[in-house]
C-alpha cells in the first residue's frame, strides 16, 4: 500500500473515536482499490479523528516518510524499522507517553530527534543518536554529567530503568523527580551504568558514549 485512503474514516459502521489499538507491523497484506500492496508511505490525517486511539504499533514500515498529526489519547507509539522514516508532522509537547520506539529509524531528521528527546515518558524512549541532543542543558562524555542545581525545583536523575533491548547507536531518555529542597550542594553528580542480562544467566556492563540532562522546568524553552 502506498498510502491509507481518506474514505476508510467514512467507513460505515466503524466509529473511530473508540479504536483503542492500531497496529499496522510488516503491513503488506493490505489492498485498496484491487492494486497490488506495497509498503505504506504515508498516513492521511484522518487518524488524528481517532480521539480514542491509545496504541500505534508501526513495526517494520520500511517504506513509511512521515508522520501527520496524532491524537491526544495516544500514549504508546512503537515505529521500530521504520527505515525509511524522516519527518514527524505532529507535536507531544501536551502529552505523556509510557513509550515511545524509534530503533532503526536512522533517517530521522534533526527535529524529529529534538522531539522525542523532549517528550515526556513514563517508561522511556528510543530512537538513532550519535550524541546527546543540543538542547538538553547538561552534556558530558562518558557515564557521568554534572548538573547545577536550580533552587526549589526538580532535577531530573537517573533510576533503574528495564529496557525492552538495548541498542548500540540509540538513545535512551526517561525522566525521574527527585526532591532538591534538602540538598545542600550547589551540583549534583550523576552516574549512569548499563546492565545486560544474558539468559537471565549473567550481566555485561556496556560502554556509555554520552550522557545528558535536562530540568524540566526549562524544557519549554528547548
Amino acid at each position: 500500500m502506498v498510502e491509507l485512503p481518506s474514505s476508510i474514516g467514512k467507513l460505515v459502521n466503524i466509529d473511530l473515536e473508540c479504536i483503542g489499538e492500531l497496529d499496522l507491523s510488516d503491513c503488506s497484506w493490505w489492498e485498496i482499490y484491487r492494486e497490488s500492496s506495497t509498503d505504506i508511505q504515508e498516513f492521511d490525517p484522518w487518524i488524528e479523528s481517532i480521539s480514542g486511539l491509545g496504541q500505534l504499533v508501526l513495526n517494520g514500515m520500511k517504506k513509511l516518510v512521515s508522520l501527520p498529526p496524532l491524537p491526544d489519547s495516544l500514549w504508546l507509539l512503537d515505529a521500530k524499522n521504520c527505515e525509511s522514516l524522516e519527518r514527524l508532522d505532529c507535536s507531544f509537547r501536551n502529552q505523556r507517553f509510557r513509550n515511545l520506539h524509534f530503533t532503526n529509524c536512522f533517517k530521522l531528521n534533526q527535529e524529529a530527534r529534538d522531539l522525542i528527546s523532549l517528550t515526556r515518558t513514563n517508561d522511556y524512549a528510543v530512537f538513532p543518536a550519535e550524541e546527546v541532543p543540543q538542547c538538553f542543558t547538561y552534556r558530558s562524555s562518558g557515564s557521568s554529567v554534572t548538573v547545577n542545581i536550580t533552587s526549589g525545583g526538580n532535577a531530573l536523575t537517573a533510576g533503574y530503568k528495564r529496557l525492552q533491548g538495548v541498542y548500540p547507536g540509540h538513545l535512551y531518555t526517561f525522566e525521574v523527580e527527585v526532591e532538591t529542597e534538602e540538598v545542600t550542594s550547589a551540583e549534583l553528580v550523576f552516574d549512569f551504568e548499563l546492565q545486560y542480562n544474558i539468559l537471565s544467566e549473567r550481566s555485561e556492563a556496556w560502554e556509555i558514549k554520552e550522557c545528558g540532562m535536562v530540568q524540566l522546568l526549562e524544557v519549554s524553552s528547548c
